[in-house]
């Protein structure tokens, strides 16, 4: 997936907020990424994390553990496009 390509899906899904934000690093920022969001639409977080997938597609992963606070639909998204079991903590 290109970069302009994962821009388009943020944009289009509603995911990427343009204006002024304040870190909870102390710095600023013109743009603002709502991630967990983007699950929000199966079409999106499908290839999104369809396109993750493919940077580990050939090392051979069995599984894929994800956070139960966050991230239980990106680790079942990656490890279903990559054929693998999925687990949460």
């Amino acid at each position: 997936m290109t970069q302009q390509r994962a821009l388009q899906i943020f944009e289009e899904a509603g995911v990427l907020m343009k204006g002024h934000f304040l870190l909870t690093s102390g710095r600023h920022s013109d743009r603002y990424l709502q991630c967990a969001q983007i699950f929000r639409n199966p079409k999106y977080s499908e290839e999104i994390c369809g396109a993750l997938a493919e940077n580990w597609r050939r090392q051979g992963i069995e599984i894929v553990i994800g956070p139960a606070m966050g991230a239980v639909q990106m680790a079942y998204e990656v490890s279903r496009a990559l054929g693998c079991e999925n687990f949460f903590t």
